[in-house]
């Protein structure tokens, strides 16, 4: 991976921990990164074999799958936390992987 394209990465990466907790679309997070939308796409495959959707779905289930460990929090907040729309849509998408 070139330095631009590890550079352009680690911006996906960042804008994604950032907005994790928010509803956010592909088109959303390449024009924040000044990209366009195929070549986020491209980007991640390349660099994880993942499409984006999938990554980010893999981190706000591992983000959940952490969180779960503080019993002081429901799975409802979790789930929102995490950036599920409801606590039914994290325990599809937990049981799934």
């Amino acid at each position: 991976m070139s330095y631009q394209t590890n550079t352009t990465f680690t911006k996906n990466i960042r804008f994604i921990y950032d907005h994790i907790d928010q509803k956010f679309t592909l088109p959303d997070m390449a024009k924040a990164i000044g990209i366009f939308l195929s070549s986020l796409k491209r980007l991640f495959i390349e660099a994880t074999d993942k499409n984006p959707r999938e990554f980010i779905r893999r981190i706000r289930i591992e983000l959940g799958f952490y969180s779960l460990r503080d019993r002081n929090n429901t799975v409802l907040k979790i789930a929102l936390s995490s950036g599920f729309e409801n606590q039914s849509a994290f325990s599809r998408c937990f049981k799934n992987i």
